[in-house]
């Protein structure tokens, strides 16, 4: 998958720097072994890295990833984004940082307006899952939780990291977790991902641990 060459070893070594690293807005999530190539979204396969090291990254990857071809579609996706600002695709790592800091600043405290609303709901309407995507979203569900009836049913403590305030529920964690404001599936979510807790918004702070 990788060719053992000068570039694979400075593309490692950043990749080992990062690994401590958890989200924040200062980085970028990267996928060490790329999704195009069947790389997955496991924790171990997953970084934090900044601006201009993930840019890095995906030069490198041009230089040491035997599938060179989608290696180049990768990086050239990251450089064909324009800024208004630079008037130019990007076509360097301080370009990318000074786009990608740009872009949070615009967005950050943005919300959509009532016409954005409606086209996203108008857009969405009438959509339905597959059966296969429905399978994955039942077998998941299954797996982790939830419903009184569920032979699968776990044990759930979910208790506040800031508050320290916890609750205990069994086989009604989304309904448990909907009275009170919290959103269920996105706990569901970070535990399976093995993600720390959101640290703004309703569900900040909150945490799963699976008690049985």
């Amino acid at each position: 998958m990788f060719i053992k060459n000068k570039y694979y070893k400075w593309y490692t070594n950043i990749i080992q720097q990062s690994l401590t690293r958890v989200k924040s807005n200062e980085y970028e999530l990267h996928h060490i072994i790329p999704k195009c190539v069947g790389g997955t979204n496991e924790p171990s396969n997953l970084v934090y890295l900044t601006f201009r090291e993930h840019f890095l990254c995906h030069r490198l990857l041009t230089k040491c990833f035997l599938n060179s071809v989608k290696a180049n579609r990768m990086f050239s996706a990251m450089c064909m984004v324009k800024s208004t600002k630079l008037k130019r695709s990007i076509k360097n790592s301080k370009d990318y940082y000074y786009y990608r800091k740009l872009g949070i600043k615009f967005l950050t405290g943005t919300k959509h307006t009532d016409l954005t609303k409606q086209k996203i709901k108008n857009a969405l309407t009438g959509k339905k899952h597959t059966e296969e995507r429905k399978n994955k979203i039942r077998n998941t569900l299954s797996k982790l939780n939830t419903g009184s009836g569920n032979p699968n049913s776990k044990t759930w403590k979910v208790y506040n990291n800031m508050t320290k305030d916890f609750f205990i529920c069994k086989g009604d964690l989304l309904e448990q977790c909907r009275k009170r404001g919290i959103s269920g599936y996105l706990l569901m979510e970070k535990h399976r991902k093995n993600k720390p807790p959101s640290i703004s918004g309703k569900t900040a702070h909150w945490v799963l641990k699976l008690l049985s």
